[in-house]
């Protein structure tokens, strides 16, 4: 008997044991990932190429979040993870969870012509495209027209108004034949929850997700209101300074995007999308099914591969980006995994930074991270010479593993860059440096000639002119 006693004690020595070490395992490799996520952010942000809040949850649990850099330059004031940033873009994921809840609630039919709930938008039109053709960028539904480009900088719009803006133009393509992203597109499903719920868009998010979820850092950009704990925007120069972004009132956006968050919010909002608390599970399988350019309703939808059975789960992301202003959400599906980023600078590459945040959670190892190649090139030609920078732009075109390295036509793009914020010597000596290297590019020759002109070397811009 005692024999089988001390046999029992020892299993559960045994099992008590496995599972201590399962668990120091565990949060071993948590911490892991905690300090290479912390490695790979500092790095991005040492290169110049994050500023903001980061915010990343492992099976659901966050495990990082922190702020990187300044809310406000000129008063020095750091982001932190409860900073407010434009989201953007993120604002259609919004506007298509609210179009769902209304077709839940049978308020609407996403397969029939929106002329049946928008009587304003121009009926040729309004007879082709359906609301299911507006969620997924198939309606053809064109660009901005050239009244509203010139001025959304600066004047506020109504939906209405916008609604006026897209009847100035014919459909691109047959509804549902193509993929084309659409701003329009979700002004016009905003306008659609205006006229079906007989309230401002304003109102139904604040009462159909933002006050249900408990988003109190949340809302639409406004000018005119102070709002605590905003961050300023700024623009990223190539050449790595940071200049105060251009204003715009985003009130264009409406439906597409002019919204405000913080991380923290945001993992509330990709926790209810992963339960019933807004939509049902039909709707929400809507809401994340790919169709054509891998659009879902307001978001894309993709795969990853994890380094352990390599198998390809749903990644289902969200871009943002407006003047001054970047985001990015990645959400694993299959392992309840999010990395989200909110930043104030627009010039980042939040899709490399996303992916590597992405390897870390599922044990892959990272993609090389490197300086900004424009910079570094830039830096090459002011400090060594036009012929020394020619050479090492050679040697670095030869090496498979530098990546990113800018080509002619952005070497060109830089020269103009340098020109908008009147550094026309620096210009001239881009564009010096692109014919050198690109001898064959005429465009270089003629940019070159303006930089020349510009800077009152006739002889010289006539010269360029007639290469």
């Amino acid at each position: 008997m005692k024999r089988r006693e001390h046999l029992a004690a020892l299993l559960v020595f045994i099992s008590t044991s496995l599972t201590n070490l399962t668990g120091f395992a565990q949060e071993s490799s948590k911490a892991t990932k905690i300090r290479e996520i912390e490695k790979v952010l500092e790095t991005y942000h040492e290169y110049g190429q994050f500023q903001g809040a980061a915010l990343v949850a492992l099976h659901g649990e966050v495990i990082y979040r922190k702020g990187f850099g300044l809310a406000n330059l000129e008063w020095g004031i750091p982001n932190t993870p409860e900073t407010r940033y434009s989201i953007a873009s993120h604002g259609k994921a919004f506007t298509a969870v609210l179009i769902m809840q209304l077709a839940e609630k049978n308020e609407l039919d996403l397969h029939v012509p929106i002329a049946k709930y928008l009587p304003a938008y121009r009926k040729d039109n309004a007879e082709k495209v359906t609301i299911h053709h507006l969620l997924r960028h198939t309606s053809g539904v064109p660009g901005v027209p050239s009244e509203w480009s010139e001025t959304q900088n600066r004047n506020p719009y109504t939906l209405d108004r916008l609604v006026e803006l897209a009847n100035l133009g014919e459909l691109e393509f047959e509804p549902g034949t193509r993929f084309a992203y659409s701003n329009n597109g979700y002004n016009l499903l905003a306008a659609i929850i205006e006229r079906v719920t007989g309230k401002t868009y304003e109102h139904v998010l604040q009462e159909r997700i933002l006050d249900p979820l408990g988003m109190k850092d949340t809302g639409l950009v406004k000018h005119q209101p102070i709002v605590a704990r905003r961050a300023s925007n700024y623009n990223r120069l190539f050449w790595g300074e940071l200049v105060n972004a251009p204003y715009m009132d985003e009130s264009f956006a409406v439906g597409a995007g002019g919204m405000y968050s913080t991380v923290d919010d945001m993992f509330k909002w990709d926790q209810a999308l992963r339960t019933d608390k807004l939509l049902s599970p039909a709707s929400r399988e809507l809401l994340f099914t790919p169709g054509l350019g891998d659009a879902g309703y307001g978001w894309g939808v993709g795969t990853y591969t994890t380094g352990g059975d390599g198998n390809p789960n749903t990644l289902v992301y969200g871009f943002g980006g407006t003047n001054g202003a970047a985001s990015v959400t990645y959400r694993l599906i299959e392992d309840n995994h999010l990395i989200v980023l909110l930043g104030n600078i627009r010039q980042v590459p939040q899709a490399r930074i996303a992916s590597n945040l992405t390897n870390i959670l599922v044990d892959v190892p990272l993609n090389p991270i490197s300086p900004p190649r424009d910079e570094e090139l830039y830096r090459r030609i002011m400090d060594d010479g036009i012929d020394e920078a020619v050479k090492a732009y050679g040697r670095m075109r030869d090496d498979p593993a530098v990546q990113g390295l800018p080509n002619e036509n952005r070497i060109n793009e830089m020269g103009y860059e340098l020109l908008q914020y009147g550094r026309v010597s620096n210009a001239i000596e881009i564009f010096r440096f692109n014919v050198a290297a690109h001898p064959q590019y005429a465009n270089g020759f003629d940019s070159l000639g303006e930089a020349y002109e510009k800077n009152d070397q006739l002889r010289r811009a006539r010269d360029s002119y007639g290469k």
